[in-house]
């Protein structure tokens, strides 16, 4: 079985990047900060670096998940379950934390 990558306008593959992207300057941003950017083919997360235990990147992939793909988390207890939304009403799988 093969898997096959969405393609952008031009034929290239999309890309999402987290982490780093260009003319976005980490070091620049407010403790907790993120930018989300589109560039091309290419989404990018990038999050402030400078504090201590810098979660900024962490908050701008759940932002992601949660307003544009609708993956929420529900924790309960030590288990938790993945909830998404779509037209089967599956509601995902459970993890082991």
């Amino acid at each position: 079985m093969s898997a096959s990558s969405p393609e952008g306008q031009d034929g290239a593959s999309a890309r999402i990047l987290v982490g780093f992207g260009p003319g976005i300057d980490a070091n620049g941003l407010l403790q907790e900060e993120y930018v989300v950017k589109t560039l091309d083919n290419a989404l990018y997360i990038v999050g402030e670096q400078k504090s201590r235990e810098p979660m900024a990147t962490s908050y701008g992939v759940y932002r992601f998940l949660d307003r544009e793909l609708g993956v929420r988390w529900l924790w309960i207890r030590i288990r938790g379950q993945l909830l998404t939304r779509d037209d089967t009403g599956d509601t995902g799988s459970t993890l082991d934390s």
